[in-house]
């Protein structure tokens, strides 16, 4: 029977790698935001994503630019946290480890799930409204944020540590 910490850590690091495709790909992906509608019987659907605005340097005080600046930087925090915290995870899986690592493995993994709520929250409150809904982007930005929720859970349930 395989140990509680090489199934938990072993899990929680494919769960968090998994998280960081989703972080990437909901960043890249223009369906953030879509509006649908319809214009002389033709039906027209827009999307807007994290990305597909080229912003100013300074946003000058306009609301939605501040929005999508600060969406873009917690989800880019959270996608390296991710990645990160998956390493540290599968390398608790395999090796022995000092506390420290399984310290910065917490640590990794509850900034992903911070993050990655904070970068998803923001982008949402930027874009939906106003006859814009959720598109693929954001509910993908959702989804890595709850798989970076159960890597939290199964990273607090790898308990305690081998000595090196």
């Amino acid at each position: 029977m395989a140990s509680k910490q090489l199934m938990f850590s072993a899990a929680a690091g494919v769960l968090l790698l998994i998280a960081f495709v989703f972080y990437i790909v909901a960043q890249a992906d223009s369906g953030y935001g879509v509006s649908k509608g319809s214009a002389g019987g033709i039906s027209v659907t827009a999307k807007r994503g994290l990305w597909t605005d080229n912003l100013s340097e300074n946003c000058q005080g306009v609301d939605i630019c501040n929005k999508i600046k600060a969406a873009r930087a917690f989800f880019i925090m959270a996608t390296i946290a991710a990645f990160v915290g998956a390493l540290l995870l599968l390398y608790i899986a395999f090796r022995s480890y000092p506390k420290a690592i399984y310290y910065a493995t917490i640590a990794m993994t509850l900034v992903t799930f911070l993050f990655g709520l904070i970068g998803w929250a923001i982008g949402m409150s930027a874009f939906i409204g106003d006859g814009w809904t959720m598109g693929a982007a954001s509910a993908l930005g959702l989804i890595g944020w709850i798989f970076s929720l159960i890597a939290l859970v199964l990273a607090f349930l790898i308990g305690g540590h081998d000595s090196v």
